[in-house]
């Protein structure tokens, strides 16, 4: 005659479970990037001549503050109001 578990095998069930459910997350944990490896978005600025959005280390900042898109912009008349 062969022995059943009988109380242990549900928790022997568990437990097996738990183990799959913690390897498996572990897994999917490595395989997402790391905050510092994100790539975040650069930094836009507004022209003040034309009013588009232009990453910041490809436009340009004038002594008094102003940003611009291009250098034909910053040379340019401000536009009518």
């Amino acid at each position: 005659m062969v022995p059943t578990m009988g109380p242990l095998r549900p928790i022997l069930i568990l437990l097996v479970l738990a183990a799959v459910w913690r390897l498996l997350s572990m897994q999917f944990k490595r395989r997402l990037p790391r905050p510092e490896q994100r790539r975040s978005a650069p930094r836009m600025g507004h022209c003040a001549h034309c009013g588009e959005f232009v990453p910041e280390e490809e436009g340009l900042h004038t002594p008094q503050g102003e940003f611009y898109c291009c250098p034909a912009h910053a040379r340019a008349k401000p536009p009518p109001p």
